[in-house]
């Protein structure tokens, strides 16, 4: 018999009073079951490559919302195209010339989705050089003009293109002559386009926008080896803010710019006679591009060994042509 049952047969021997509270004590004594767990809902979890598809969804839109809005800021309009035109020139006030130009070039790709009557003055680069050129304090004419702006642009964008800070002052760059001539004047003889170019190159020299040297190339003698001693360009600094252009530094002129022996062996020489300009350019600074801008070894272009050198007889106008 259990317990529990034996305890009852006995509290029919007791007084009903007394049964009573012996009830009642056994029930305090029994521990109360504990209610049964309640089941948590099962969540079940998107697989892996529904989520990462989510994910890529939100931030495509994202994207999307950003390109919206960087787009409606970038809407060609007159206003925006003036703002960024003045901007530019007030950088060029503060002397500041790489920026500006870079903010000018952004003024003039607006401009191209807008009709040429909407602007009273033209937005043109020539226009930004000779602001340019008046900011150093320089008044040009005739080819010195010509040859002068040419320099300029090539050094901004060179500047730009090798990420100077927008407060550099010059810039350093390699070039041969024969391709600033051929550039410049294309229909000229080459001795008529060479005494023009090293004239001019005289007169800016002297004026402090210029400073130049030519550059002994690499190339050597195929069967003894001896270095030949030809020229393979010059090197030009080119004066940005006011100013005058330092001379340059022996490792400014001996930096391998050009590699005139490779040049050579796989015959990307030519001489100025059978010089033609790359297909699809349309000025003289997209020609010459090709020879100044990083990196050095573009090949598109051939090289051209010849006159990188002062003329014999000093020509017109003040003072006398430099070497180059």
């Amino acid at each position: 018999m259990k317990p529990t049952e034996t305890f009852l047969k006995g509290l029919e021997l007791l007084p009903p009073s007394l049964r009573e509270k012996a009830l009642r004590g056994l029930q305090e004594a029994q521990p109360e079951e504990p209610p049964a767990p309640v089941a948590e809902p099962k969540v079940e979890e998107a697989p892996r490559e529904d989520q990462e598809t989510l994910a890529r969804a939100r931030l495509q839109a994202q994207a999307r919302l950003f390109a919206r809005n960087q787009a409606e800021r970038e809407r060609p309009t007159r206003e925006r195209v003036e703002a960024l035109k003045a901007e530019a020139y007030a950088l060029l006030a503060e002397e500041r010339p790489l920026l500006a130009y870079a903010t000018f070039q952004r003024a003039q790709a607006l401009a191209k989705g807008l009709p040429e009557a909407a602007f009273t003055d033209p937005l043109t680069v020539e226009a930004f050089l000779e602001a340019l050129a008046s900011s150093l304090g320089l008044s040009l004419q005739g080819y010195d003009r010509e040859v002068a702006y040419t320099l300029l642009q090539l050094a901004l964008e060179v500047g730009l293109y090798r990420g100077y800070h927008p407060l550099t002052s010059e810039v350093v760059f390699h070039l041969p002559q024969t391709a600033i001539a051929q550039a410049l004047w294309p229909e000229a003889k080459p001795e008529t386009g060479r005494k023009r170019l090293q004239r001019a190159l005289g007169r800016l020299e002297e004026a402090g926008l210029i400073a130049s040297a030519p550059r002994v190339g690499n190339a050597r003698d195929r069967e003894t080896g001896k270095p030949l001693g030809w020229k393979d360009g010059t090197v030009f600094r080119v004066r940005l803010r006011r100013g005058r252009a330092r001379p340059l530094t022996r490792e400014e002129i001996a930096h391998p710019w050009r590699d005139l022996q490779r040049d050579i062996k796989n015959r990307r020489t030519v001489v100025s006679q059978s010089y033609t300009p790359p297909k699809g350019v349309v000025s003289p600074v997209d020609q010459l591009k090709a020879w100044a801008l990083p990196p050095v070894a573009k090949l598109e272009t051939p090289l051209s060994q010849d006159w990188d050198s002062p003329p014999r007889t000093p020509g017109p106008g003040p003072g006398t042509p430099s070497r180059t």
